[in-house]
């Protein structure tokens, strides 16, 4: 009930404003600070305002270059809400989810076979050398001496995280080449230091539980269900043998 703005000789209250706003999405509505965010705001609206008012007033809603712009922005509109309708209403079942899942597990949902070992890593071949020919000796050394002379983790005796094959280069290929608590030969590494590797334990290859992935799985198929419902949906229309396409479209179908 109270007056917001004028514009051309007229008078305009809150209800004006909010009828101009309800459509927008929140996005479009800023946060408003202070009265002069509020003013810039409107000033938007009202300019809005103003070009429809001087359009109709000119006659330019009449005339062929606009009503064909303005075709084409509405064939826009339309197509990008229907597109949107459509992929919206795409559902994924859970059962859906765990089928693909157990079609899928065993190239895709799963953690490799591993290997666990303790490393002796030194920065000479003659310390090398030396530590394996004692460990050819004395294997039950090998946590004494990683402590000893390893230049890293031989506050835990050498012992790595598990890794998996296509890890470390050669020292890699060659735990997985070890039975378990065998020993290796020295091991020239691409950094140029050496390694003593201990094969602790090997690791089965096992499945991802489908708790862990089911987000991952649920969004693959839901998108490949848009996907196909876009395509066969378009598809359907273009290959409908009632549909009649200009001479100007064709060439985007061949």
């Amino acid at each position: 009930r109270f007056l917001v703005c004028s514009f051309l000789d007229k008078d305009y209250g809150m209800l004006w404003v909010l009828s101009k706003t309800k459509n927008l999405s929140p996005s479009q509505i800023p946060s408003f600070s202070s009265s002069s965010s509020f003013v810039e705001f409107l000033k938007n609206i009202i300019l809005k305002e103003l070009a429809y008012v001087k359009a109709v007033d000119s006659g330019i809603l009449k005339e062929t270059s606009f009503l064909k712009h303005f075709q084409s922005e509405k064939n826009k509109i339309l197509y990008d809400f229907y597109l949107k309708s459509l992929v919206n209403s795409v559902k994924v079942d859970s059962s859906e989810v765990k089928r693909y899942y157990l079609q899928k597990r065993d190239e895709k949902y799963f953690d490799p076979e591993k290997v666990i070992v303790k490393q002796i890593k030194v920065s000479t071949k003659e310390l090398a050398d030396s530590l394996s020919f004692v460990l050819k000796e004395s294997p039950e050394k090998f946590d004494s001496l990683a402590y000893s002379f390893s230049i890293n983790r031989n506050t835990t005796f050498g012992l790595m995280d598990p890794f998996e094959m296509g890890k470390y280069n050669n020292m890699g290929e060659v735990a997985f080449s070890l039975s378990l608590n065998e020993i290796s030969n020295v091991i020239e590494n691409l950094d140029r230091s050496f390694s003593i590797i201990l094969l602790v334990d090997k690791l089965k290859k096992k499945h991802v539980p489908l708790k862990r992935v089911y987000s991952r799985v649920e969004s693959l198929i839901y998108k490949q269900k848009q996907d196909n419902l876009k395509n066969s949906t378009l598809d359907g229309y273009i290959n409908n043998s009632n549909v009649i396409l200009g001479d100007d479209f064709k060439k985007y179908f061949n």
